[in-house]
């Protein structure tokens, strides 16, 4: 059955977060400019113009290594840039305000009070501390593009809550969609998609009949977006997964073995749970300085406070909120 939770409702807030957004990420462009993102640099502008410029495709299948399979974003930005770096910052300020609603929406379902004003000054400063993170400020005017997959997998996973309150089927159906055409759009995606049917799979009670119907639909979005581009990668290397998976299509233009970028250790584990401890201290252990923000440990303070906040009140949550926590676990 449903859960018993107030109906979302457009406040003169989430109309106000609307337009701060807006101009925050277009003012950020404008001060800013194009970032100096080693990734930008270095292979994401040649993806882009590769795609557009060189023909057969094979020119670009090796770097898009780099880029996870499909080229359509870093096309995107090429195109939108090289009209004027204006156009480019309108594309992205557009996906910054759409990520900051879905993150608002998502807090919706996840802060509750009786105190209506109360609730939304923690919803906007939840959605606030993400919309100004080192993570989300450095991406502005980037081509690395995982701000534009996380949209897509913010809307599935609010889709996924939506389900679980009202038990409609359409949700299901959009957030399988969102999350294909993330995974077709960039493959690194793809775990956060995996984590998100499993949490609905727990919270839902073993619902099998959820999560098939999430997964046929992601099928269906991930070969709207990497369909043709799988047909482009068998015809010019032998491999629709071309670099990966080569171990089981053995393309000769590739190593006979199985690709990926690292192995997940569990040793390492608790090192990565101190990743922002380290950050606020020393600011070591990151792939590039510009995405270490030691604020993510508000994130772990969180976590705690909502298990101590159920043990104390001996409140249920809705199954919304189990969704959210084990999905960010």
């Amino acid at each position: 059955m449903p859960d018993n939770q107030p109906q979302p409702h457009i406040s003169p807030f989430s109309v106000l977060l609307l337009i701060l957004a807006l101009a925050f990420a277009i003012a950020l462009h404008a001060w800013l400019g194009m970032d100096a993102f080693f990734d930008t640099a270095n292979y994401h502008f040649y993806i882009g113009w590769a795609a557009l410029e060189l023909a057969p495709y094979a020119h670009g299948a090796v770097a898009q290594y780099h880029t996870y399979f499909n080229p359509l974003l870093d096309v995107i930005n090429y195109l939108l840039f090289q009209l004027h770096p204006y156009a480019g910052a309108a594309y992205h300020a557009v996906a910054f305000v759409l990520l900051q609603v879905a993150a608002y929406l998502i807090a919706q379902k996840a802060i509750s009070s009786e105190n209506r004003l109360l609730s939304e000054l923690r919803i906007l400063g939840a959605v606030a501390i993400g919309a100004t993170g080192a993570m989300t400020i450095s991406l502005f005017g980037s081509f690395t593009n995982e701000h534009l997959t996380a949209l897509l997998i913010l809307w599935s996973l609010w889709h996924c809550m939506m389900f679980l309150e009202k038990g409609l089927t359409s949700h299901l159906v959009i957030a399988g969609l969102l999350g294909g055409l993330a995974v077709g759009f960039k493959l690194t995606a793809a775990p956060f998609f995996a984590c998100l049917m499993l949490s609905l799979l727990l919270v839902s009670g073993f619902s099998v009949r959820a999560v098939w119907i999430c997964g046929v639909f992601s099928i269906f979005g991930y070969l709207l977006i990497d369909g043709p581009f799988l047909v482009l990668r068998w015809q010019e290397s032998g491999n629709p997964l071309f670099p990966f998976a080569n171990n089981l299509f053995k393309s000769p233009l590739a190593p006979d073995q199985w690709l990926s970028f690292s192995t997940f250790h569990a040793s390492e584990l608790f090192d990565h749970l101190l990743l922002p401890l380290r950050w606020l201290s020393s600011g070591i252990y990151s792939e590039v300085e510009t995405v270490r923000d030691g604020r993510l440990l508000l994130a772990h303070i969180g976590l705690l406070a909502f298990a101590g906040s159920l043990l104390i009140s001996q409140k249920k949550p809705s199954r919304a909120q189990l969704l959210l926590v084990l999905f960010f676990l």
